[in-house]
């Protein structure tokens, strides 16, 4: 698993219970939390661009839908995009370090 990936799931498993017994607008602040502590230790959301098979920046929607994802325990691939029809994505947090 990349690095960048396994912190990702460190961090979600860090506020988990927090998460688990917060109510629903809690969450969404937990899940924000998350995704900022993410991106300011230099993580990025990435999604598979499957036209192109590149890596890009996934959208706001597609990150905080992953991110409520695990923490509820689910690790689910598909999600809807924008025209709400069903796109197999591999959405992938890696961390920008100058050795990779």
């Amino acid at each position: 698993m990349h690095p960048g990936n396994l912190h990702f799931h460190q961090v979600v498993n860090e506020h988990r219970e927090r998460y688990q017994k917060a109510k629903k607008l809690s969450k969404m602040q937990i899940a924000k939390e998350t995704i900022q502590i993410i991106r300011s230790s230099g993580g990025r959301f990435l999604t598979r661009n499957t036209e192109t098979g590149l890596y890009e920046e996934a959208d706001e929607q597609c990150i905080r839908d992953k991110v409520s994802h695990l923490f509820r325990g689910k690790s689910s691939r598909m999600i809807q995009s924008k025209s709400r029809k069903p796109v197999e994505q591999d959405v992938e947090h890696h961390l920008t370090s100058s050795s990779s």
